[in-house]
Order: C-alpha cells, then structure tokens, then sequence
C-alpha cells in the first residue's frame, strides 16, 4: 500500500491548437486510512472507477492522481467476507486542492443473534446448545436467545444438550441449523412431549475370551445390537417402553479365538429396568495332532495324549490328530506309549502345553538304531548303548583301539573306562559314527580329516568325542534326529535348526572342512537326511529344502547347479513346490 501525504506536481505540456503554448497541470493524490478489517476482498472505487484492492489496515492511496481542483469520491465497491464486514466512508469526498489523505474507512464484522421459542415444556433444567459450547439453560415456555451472538456467513446448530425433569419430557428442535446472512435467527422451535416411561436390558458376560478383536455380538428384539469385547455386565444401546417384551440373542459368534456364547432366559416382558441376563462364551475345542518323521517302514509308533488318548502312527510325514480335541484353555501332553521295530521314537520340546486359539501340532522324530557305514556297523541296544562290528582302521568301532572285529564290540565313553550310554540314535557314515542321547547330546568317534567328528580338532578318534555347537565355544544340545553320510553328519535340533559338519565337497570336488558345526536352516525343521555331497531337510510346513552337490539334479530344484545354501524343491513334475502334508 502506498503511504499518503506526498504532492505529486507533474508538469504536462498541452499544446493548445489556438496559440500554441505549453501549460503545466499540478495533481494531487487521493488516499485516506483503514481500521478495523479483518476480512479478505475489500475493493475501494474513487469516482466510480480506479479499483483498489486492499488486505490491511492502515494508510492507502489509489493509483490515479486527480489535477487540481478535481472532484474525488471514495467508496466501497466490494465489501469484505470471511467473516463477512460492513465498510463505510467518512468524508469521502471533496476538492483536490493538496494531497488528500482524509478519507476514513471502518470496517465491522457483522453478527446476528441466535433465538429459540420454546413451547409445551413442563419440566424443569433443560439445557439448549449451539454449535456445542454455547449453552442456554431454559425452565419455561417462551423466547430465548444464545448469549452468543454469531458472525455473518458462520453457520448455527441448536440442539437439546439436557432434556427436561420433573417431570421427565423428551424436546426437540425444528429448524435448528442454518447460516446466519442478513438478519437475527428467530423461529427455531423446540417443542416439548411428555416422555414415555422405559426400561433399559442389560445383560452380564462370562467366559468371554479377552482379546479386543474377539467380540460377541448380542441383539435385542432382533435390531438393538451391542458388541461386547470383555466380561462384565452391559446395557443394550435402545431401552425399551415399559410393558413391551424383549428377547436377547446372539447375532455374531467371537472368533480368534473362536468361541460360543449362549443367552439364559433372554426374553420376557419389561416392567423395570432388566438387568443380569446371563450370556456365558465357553471355549472351543482343538485338535491335538503330531507329524512323524524318520519311522521305519512297515512299522507304527504308538503315541498317547494326557496319559489316556491313544494314537498308531504307521507312516511319516502325515499330520496325524489325536481322537479326543482338547478344549481351549486345556493342556495336553504328548508322549510315547509304544516304540517302534527298529528305531526309537522320541517327541519334540512342545510335547506339554496349553491349548492357545489353535490347533496344536507336535513333531515326532524317530532314530533308527541300526547303521551301517562302508565295511562297519553299529546297532543301539535296548539299554541304550551301542555296538558295533566290521572296520576299525580309523577307530570308528568306537571301542579305543584301531583293530578291526568280527563280532559286536561295546562303545565305550570318553574315558575309556565304562561304555556309552543312554543313547537314542545311531548314524554312520563312511569311516565314523556318531550317536544322539536321549539328552539332546551328540558323541562322534572315527575319521576325522574332514572334521567329521565335530569337535573343532583335525585327529581321529577311537574313543568318542563330543560335538560343539555352531559357536564352537559350546557343547551341542537338543538334537532329537540324526542322519550321516559319507564324511558329514547332520542333526535336527529341539528348536527346529538342521546343524552339520564335515566334509563340505563343492561342484568341482574340492573339500573343506566345517568346523565348528555349521547352523544350515535356523528353524522349522522336523527331518533331516544326508547323502554322499548333499542334505535334504523337511519343514514343519511341509516344504523340502536341499543343499550340497547337485551334478545329478540331487537338489531337486531343477537344476545341475551346486548350491552351499538350502533351495526348496520344486513339486511333481516341476509344478509349484513339493508338499509332503
């Protein structure tokens, strides 16, 4: 905005047909000063014409300047909005004998008055609201108005914030909103009805599983609903005239964990306030099943649940279930009733537990307890040591010497001095053998040039030693399956990881050892098999995942390409993915 109180003198030279001469025209500005505005599009006109904007208070000047002794006009071409203003003009007009800078422009926001009339109001303390803050306490028939006036534009909404007492009577509001333009806001009607006497239903929850997407959905007379997330005692939304009839049901079961919830005595007729109608969820039922891997064929395992639910398992990898479901809440407790031919069952970790929200799955891993090597054998006696017979050259015989024997010799432990015991297990691979206890430990003796004894030393063994963990630092624990080859040996562990070591022969036949045991797949594994250059593992899933040498197409991932690192095999004929259950 231009400041104001400056002549301008211009001199123009005008060329007067008659005499030719040149005479200098002297101009004055036209201005003045605005206050109060607080809107936007204000346009000031003078005399008709040269349009000024302006967005402030303060001085102004318009753009032409008039010569002297010209008339000036100011005056308000558009007035302000947001909020909506009136602007009007002292001494807008006058002479141009100087610089004019008394035109004076106020502005005034527009406000208009919010009014009810209230009529049939009986009852006492009610409340009337507009645009939810502005209150207005009412306890007869007749005309009010807010205590808020509103600006011009702004819109209205009266509501009843608090109905009438004493008596009780139920008022509502015609008319109520709007937006205030020109004039006051007269002729909302708010109209007062004695209320009809009703009754509230309520119902009290038991059993209901506390998880907050897990709600029952309840309904009164087939239309009130009322969602329900915890147990306790609730009302339907709706309260009902007194003396008519009410009929609670359930309209959505819960689900995750899905449960079933049932009314007791949910219908009658309401002659006061019902309250307590019994609605009890109780859990529903899982199944218990186990997943067998490593049983020999043409042989059954029989397992038990909870001491009683009998279960014979003939073949592996098949999701088995118990007969008897386990409700939600419950425990179970799977365990071994009967092992075997040929192989020692045992059961994984989560064998014990409580039923959560879904079906329970339990790995059984079956050991065989019979191995034979290249010109060795070695066989887990009821007792739980092992024997062995055949080729002793690198001490695999486990029995502290290297001379071969024709007949069973006794393992013997780390000190020479008593035999091996409580094992589970047995695996043999070309020149050594190792064995899995009962424990979860694993003991290896033999070969060892490509570490295949585990112990993170490079010298054979005759007696065993025991094998380190994937740190190195640390004994190997939770083995519960068990599997050699040629120079490695791989285990399954109670959290699921597959754990090797030994030989790690590549596509171009060079070997490196791996020492300490190597972690191959962290979790999930429930078998585990080893070929001559490779190893294959299956998942809890299902899914088959192999590693290792792959001239042959071993790897099953349909290619010949060697891969270090686990590939999931591909499904019959190279559709999807294989899935054993």
């Amino acid at each position: 905005m231009k400041a104001f109180g400056m002549m301008v003198t211009v001199g123009v030279s005008l060329f007067l047909a008659s005499c030719g001469a040149t005479t200098a025209v002297t101009t004055y500005t036209i201005g003045g000063t605005l206050y109060g505005l607080a809107g936007t599009g204000l346009v000031l006109q003078d005399n008709a014409g040269d349009n000024l904007p302006i967005s402030s208070n303060g001085g102004f000047i318009f753009a032409t300047a008039l010569a002297s002794g010209a008339k000036y006009s100011v005056t308000v071409l558009t007035q302000p909005s947001s909020p909506a203003q009136t602007c009007v003009v002292t001494n807008p007009s006058g002479t141009a004998s100087a610089n004019v800078s008394s035109a004076v422009v106020t502005c005034n926001t527009n406000t208009f008055t919010v009014g009810v009339v209230v009529s049939g109001l009986t009852g006492t303390n009610m409340v009337l609201q507009n645009n939810g803050s502005d209150n207005l306490s009412v306890n007869a028939n007749g005309t009010y108005t807010f205590a808020n006036a509103i600006n011009r534009g702004s819109s209205y909404s009266v509501t009843v914030l608090t109905q009438p007492s004493a008596p009780a009577q139920t008022c509502g509001v015609t008319n109520g909103y709007g937006t205030a333009t020109i004039a006051n806001i007269t002729g909302i009607q708010v109209n007062c009805f004695p209320t009809t006497v009703t009754d509230t239903i309520g119902v009290t929850v038991t059993g209901l599983a506390l998880t907050a997407m897990n709600p029952v959905v309840l309904q009164n007379n087939s239309g009130d609903n009322l969602s329900v997330s915890a147990n306790g005692s609730f009302n339907f939304p709706t309260a009902i005239a007194n003396g008519s009839t009410y009929s609670v049901t359930v309209l959505t079961q819960p689900s995750s964990p899905a449960q079933t919830c049932s009314v007791t005595v949910g219908s009658g007729t309401a002659t006061k306030n019902v309250s307590g109608i019994p609605v009890n969820c109780i859990d529903n039922t899982f199944n218990v099943g186990v997943i067998v891997s490593g049983l020999p064929a043409t042989t059954s395992v029989v397992l038990q649940d909870n001491g009683g639910d009998n279960l014979t398992v003939s073949a592996n990898t098949t999701l088995t279930n118990f007969a008897t479901p386990i409700a939600r809440g419950a425990t179970y407790a799977v365990t071994v009733l009967t092992q075997p031919t040929g192989a020692t069952c045992s059961v994984r970790t989560n064998a014990i537990g409580t039923v959560a929200n879904a079906d329970i799955k339990v790995a059984i891993t079956c050991n065989a307890i019979l191995a034979a090597g290249i010109a060795h054998t070695c066989a887990v006696t009821k007792a739980g040591s092992v024997s062995c017979w055949g080729a002793n050259e690198s001490g695999q015989l486990g029995n502290g010497t290297a001379a071969q024997s024709s007949i069973p010799v006794e393992v013997l432990d780390a000190t020479g001095n008593a035999t091996l015991s409580d094992v589970a297990g047995i695996a043999a691979g070309q020149s050594h053998t190792c064995a899995m206890t009962r424990a979860g430990n694993v003991w290896c003796w033999g070969l060892n040039e490509k570490a295949q004894l585990g112990n993170g030393a490079g010298t054979q063994s005759t007696l065993p030693v025991e094998v380190l963990d994937p740190g190195g630092k640390a004994l190997l624990s939770g083995a519960v399956a068990i599997s050699a080859s040629l120079d490695h040996t791989c285990v399954v562990t109670s959290v699921g990881a597959s754990v090797c070591w030994g030989g790690n022969a590549n596509s171009s036949k060079t070997a490196a050892a791996t020492t300490p045991p190597a972690n191959v797949l962290s979790h999930g594994v429930v078998a585990i098999a080893a070929g001559a250059a490779h190893a294959c593992a299956v998942t809890r899933a299902g899914t088959v995942w192999c590693w290792g040498q792959n001239e042959h197409g071993q790897l099953g991932d349909g290619t010949v390409t060697t891969s270090p690192a686990p590939v999931q095999v591909v499904g019959v004929r190279g559709s999807s993915f294989l899935q054993l259950f």
